[in-house]
Parts: structure tokens; sequence; C-alpha cells
């Protein structure tokens, strides 16, 4: 059976249409800290938008960093329901549930629940971003520690994402992956869903069976990836296990890894190492080989004074 050398769902990265309607969401609502953003293509006039990088933003939410791309060109498509895929979910601290959600009332924001309904004892919200991605925020009555953060996101709950073909799914997330499937059910949305399980951290990578995939899931938004967390000391031994099941994995420039390299190649967006790939259905992934933190903490470890850059 396949080792899971990752500790953990470490990131994310989506589409965007407004940096600073995203701004607001996700730092003035929401608690975050931008850590860096371009305001531009950075491209002479009459130049491919494309040919270069998009807009973007970089925002730490608790331990979780997030990164916005923007998509203006292409647009997200809007989607009735709050509760669609693909979806990620925030794990936040009990105490600050109740104004996380006042705080969606009073900035005219809607939302589905909160309710119990997803099989557990934990309150759920779902909710469309102002950028149109889904979002979901979690009380699975964790006590709030951090009395600096006016709301704690605790972590990355999980991950929702479609597939339409369940079989390839699973082996890869088992056998290139490591993961252990904990369980088959049915959404209230009426899809087929299986459900993976990184045994370090606990974090849930739940997958939806469809017939159709949406257009968020068929259409490729700029950096648009997942990122897991792999220790330094496992990170050559991950990614020789994808290359045994046959994986080819790309440095961010798209360049292939060549094995006699035994890779740790520099992310440059991010700060760390890391190597990228993609699953059966397409969904760009990368393993990072340093974990996300906290702004004060990161600092008070490099003796900075964590002053984010813009």
């Amino acid at each position: 059976m396949a080792e899971c050398y990752a500790s953990q769902i470490d990131h994310y990265v989506t589409a965007m249409q407004d940096l600073n309607r995203a701004e607001h969401y996700y730092c003035g609502i929401l608690g975050g800290k931008v850590k860096r953003k371009r305001l531009d293509y950075g491209r002479e006039p009459g130049a491919d938008p494309f040919g270069s990088r998009p807009p973007s933003m970089f925002v730490q939410l608790g331990p979780i960093e997030l990164g916005l791309f923007g998509d203006e060109l292409c647009g997200l498509p809007y989607r009735k329901n709050n509760r669609g895929i693909p979806r990620w979910a925030y794990e936040v601290a009990t105490e600050d549930f109740p104004k996380l959600t006042e705080r969606f009332r009073t900035d005219g924001l809607p939302f589905d629940g909160p309710d119990s309904s997803d099989g557990d004892d934990a309150s759920h919200v779902w909710m469309h971003d102002p950028e149109g991605n889904f979002i979901e925020f979690v009380d699975r009555g964790t006590p709030k520690r951090r009395q600096q953060d006016e709301i704690e996101m605790v972590r990355l709950d999980r991950v929702e994402y479609e597939t339409t073909d369940f079989q390839a799914t699973a082996d890869f997330y088992t056998n290139a992956l490591g993961f252990d499937v904990v369980g088959h059910g049915r959404s209230p949305e009426g899809h087929p869903c299986i459900d993976f399980r990184l045994p370090v951290s606990g974090q849930i990578f739940r997958f939806h069976r469809v017939e159709h995939p949406s257009m968020q899931t068929a259409f490729t938004f700029r950096g648009n990836h997942l990122a897991f967390y792999v220790p330094r000391e496992d990170f050559s031994a991950a990614c020789e296990q994808l290359e045994e099941y046959g994986v080819i994995h790309r440095d961010e420039r798209g360049d292939a890894i060549h094995r006699d390299l035994r890779i740790v190649n520099r992310d440059s967006e991010g700060g760390g190492e890391g190597t990228y790939f993609t699953d059966p259905s397409g969904y760009k992934l990368q393993f990072i080989a340093h974990a996300g933190t906290y702004l004060d903490e990161a600092a008070q470890r490099a003796g900075g004074s964590g002053r984010p850059t813009q």
C-alpha cells in the first residue's frame, strides 16, 4: 500500500474577478491579512494578457494561505446553489462562528445555514464569495486560542471536488498519494461521494461523482491549484512514489522534472519549495516542502516585524 507523505492540505489558489472586492471579503470580513499583491498584468499596451502573470493577491487566513488570481477576461459562472462544488471549507473557532455569520448579515451577503445537516454535529454555513467561488465555514467546537485574531480560522477543514470516474480517482489518491478511503455516501444535492482522509491531519478530500463537470472544474483558470504540505525529509520519497505510479510532475514553469535531479524546485511566488502535477480529472496539485503558518508566528521565528509585503 502506498505511503501518505502529505501531512496536511496546506493552501489553494483560485480565481477572482475584482481584487478590491476580494480583499474586502477575505480581509475585511474574514479577518485575513494581505501578504502580497500584484495589481496589473505588468505588460506592454496591446500585448497578450495571458503572456504574463495576471493580477493576484495572496491572503493569510490563520495558517492558511489563499492565492487569488485575476480572471477578469474569462469571468466565473453564476451558480444558483450555495452548496455547489468545487468547494473549500474552513474551520472557525467556536467563539468566532456567530461573529462571522453576523458579519455576513451586516454586509448583505446571503448564505445557507447554519445547520448540521452534513452528517455530523457541527454547524455549517455555505455561501458564494463575491467572486463566485463556493465557500463553507464549519464550527466543530474548537476553542479560540488566538485572542489577537478577530475571526480565528483554525484550518482548512476539507475540500470538495468533482469527478466523472470514481475508480480512476480512488486509484490515484490511494496508490499515488497514499490517502485513506474513509467513506462513501450521497450528498444533499444527490451526488454519490467518496471521502479520502489525510492520515496525519485528518482533513477530508471529498469527490462528488457527476456526469458533466461544472465550468469551474472544466475550465483552466489562471493559477488554480491545491497544495499539500510534505515535510522536507519526506519530499524526495513522495516524489519518487509519484514517479513510480507514472505521474509526470513539473516545476512552476511547466518543465518536466527528471528523475536524476531528485528535485526540490523553488516556487518563486510562495517562497517555498515544491512540485506540480495533475490528478486524473485534471486538477492541478502541488507538493510543498514548508507548512503554512500564522504571519506573526513566522515573524517571531525569523526575527522580523511580521509586516506583510504588498
